[in-house]
């Protein structure tokens, strides 16, 4: 057995930092119809082989024969592997009879006996009603983790979890790893989303990436991020100065200039004030200007510079700056 548990698709793989930690237990939680039994069995079939089998076991939500029979529409179902690398179990039978006490026997025993590579139970969350309390269940957690974690073998716990009993439930307290996969209506389609919520000793990719499912399984689009840059940088920022003249006046009381990238606001009553725009030349004289008649505008004649243009605008309009 490997380090890494890996689903045959190579971009969830990447996800998880390379798949998902062998000899470890890990939750797959979802709503129902979001792809976990299907996920599950696709690690199955990858990672089982005759010296270390997966075994598949099925508790009380849905029928095992309703699972190998959907399983085998799937493309990466292999009949041939049936009974040599992939073995289906129903635990139906033994939680009815004797409860949370004779399915962690009946694990261990199987482990010893078979030597798996992989452990699936699904689902996971339906064997809580058939503990008498929450202090039982917890008993039988820890019971079942000695158990599986005395022979080195991975374990997907499969179940339909909501996001707000990760907070409170022991299970996911046990569990190594964590996959959510959710369904949300996006305009007039459904989009699915695959999120790791937990990976111990992992470097993992966080948020949501998209996945759809088909014949051939799970199919993950990861999300596009920025890569990492090892060095600090700055962003320059550009001023267009006013063009007035006078000891730093107008740097002054633009504080460098205005930023071409932004909307200027200007304030004050109808035409008490120019709006800007660029312009080559000489400007023209406009109304608040206030420099006196018959004298040279103080800006030079053969600078580029803002032309003030008298705009009728409302109080407190916005106007923008010419590129």
């Amino acid at each position: 057995m490997d380090d890494r548990l890996l689903s045959g698709h190579a971009p969830l793989d990447q996800i998880l930092g390379g798949g998902l930690p062998a000899n470890a237990i890990s939750l797959i939680m979802g709503r129902p119809g979001t792809g976990k039994t299907i996920l599950a069995q696709q690690y199955a079939f990858r990672n089982g082989r005759p010296e270390r089998p997966a075994i598949y076991f099925s508790t009380v939500s849905e029928p095992l024969e309703k699972i190998a029979r959907f399983g085998q529409s799937l493309t990466f179902f292999d009949t041939a592997a049936i009974g040599t690398s992939v073995f289906y179990e129903d635990l139906g039978a033994t939680l009815h009879q004797g409860g949370l006490g004779d399915v962690a026997e009946r694990l261990g025993r199987t482990v010893r006996e078979r030597r798996p590579g992989l452990i699936v139970i699904d689902s996971f969350k339906a064997l809580q009603a058939f503990a008498a309390d929450y202090g039982e269940f917890r008993k039988f957690l820890h019971e079942l983790a000695g158990r599986l974690g005395a022979f080195p073998a991975a374990s997907l716990w499969v179940g339909e979890y909501e996001d707000a009993e990760i907070a409170s439930m022991a299970e996911f307290a046990v569990a190594d790893a964590i996959l959510s996969l959710t369904s949300e209506r996006v305009g007039q389609r459904e989009a699915r989303f695959f999120q790791v919520k937990k990976l111990r000793g992992s470097a993992f990719r966080s948020g949501q990436h998209a996945y759809r499912l088909s014949a051939s399984g799970l199919h993950l689009f990861p999300r596009l991020a920025d890569a990492p840059i090892g060095q600090d940088y700055q962003m320059a920022e550009i001023r267009l100065s006013s063009g007035i003249a006078g000891p730093d006046a107008g740097r002054r009381l633009l504080a460098g200039g205005l930023n071409p990238d932004r909307w200027a606001l200007r304030l004050g009553k109808n035409a008490h004030g120019p709006a800007l725009r660029d312009e080559w030349g000489t400007p023209r004289p406009a109304r608040g200007d206030r420099h006196p008649a018959g004298e040279p505008h103080p800006a030079p004649a053969s600078a580029r510079r803002i032309r003030l243009v008298a705009a009728r605008t409302k109080r407190g309009s916005h106007v923008p700056l010419a590129g």
